[in-house]
């Protein structure tokens, strides 16, 4: 049996990896459901002229530790999963800190972190009226790293945190450099104009996901940056 930990923050990164691994199986399962019944049926029981397998799971640690330890369920199946033999796993995990746990039970495992550059976080900071160079030079770099897909995760992801900063609803375990932070770039905007972002941002992905939208997602970025800086 192989096991794979693929973990970090990179989600399109991370994506394309699983992607080409999936392809290596003529079976993928993704684990929805997580109990021990499920997963025996779906790892354990492996015939003799099966498929080649692979089970994936996605943040099976999501509410299952507190303060550092792992609740009991997670234990019992991590005790089974690292005994099964003749279907490879796949795990996900979009926390990079949770990455230990698995280690305790699959040392042997094959492990792929995948972080955000930091050229994607100082396009973030950078992204407020009035600035729009240093915004523009910091996309660049970005996109030179790391797709462009990502910058515009990351940054619909914060421009809604400045949103509920703006509306005092932001919740969340954020240190407190991160909120001040925060509070300092939402107090460069007005909440109107941020909702604004916001809402372009969303029928742009709409668009793609769709298929509506033809330009390429850096063009995307670029028009977004030059009407809102």
């Amino acid at each position: 049996m192989a096991t794979y930990i693929y973990f970090g923050e990179d989600t399109v990164a991370l994506d394309k990896e699983v992607l080409l691994l999936q392809k290596n199986y003529a079976d993928v399962v993704s684990m929805t459901e997580v109990s021990l019944v499920t997963i025996a049926n779906n790892v354990g029981n492996v015939g003799l002229f099966s498929e080649k397998k692979l089970v994936v799971f996605k943040n099976i640690f999501l509410n299952q530790v507190t303060r550092g330890k792992m609740s009991d369920k997670i234990e019992q199946i991590f005790s089974y999963l690292s005994k099964c033999e003749g279907t490879d796993i796949l795990f996900i995990e979009d926390d990079p800190n949770k990455s230990k746990h698995y280690k305790n039970f699959f040392p042997k495992a094959v492990y792929k972190e995948f972080k955000i550059p930091m050229y994607v976080f100082a396009f973030m900071d950078s992204f407020f009226p009035g600035n729009p160079v240093k915004c523009f030079e910091y996309l660049g770099k970005t996109i030179k790293y790391s797709a462009a897909e990502l910058a515009f995760h990351m940054l619909k992801r914060r421009i809604r945190e400045l949103i509920l900063v703006k509306q005092d609803k932001l919740s969340g375990n954020y240190m407190p450099w991160q909120l001040g932070k925060l509070k300092k770039q939402a107090g460069e905007w007005d909440v109107e104009k941020l909702v604004s972002v916001y809402e372009s941002l969303f029928k742009i992905e709409k668009g793609i996901k769709t298929g509506n939208q033809p330009s390429s997602m850096e063009k995307l970025l670029g028009t977004v940056l030059g009407l809102y800086l």
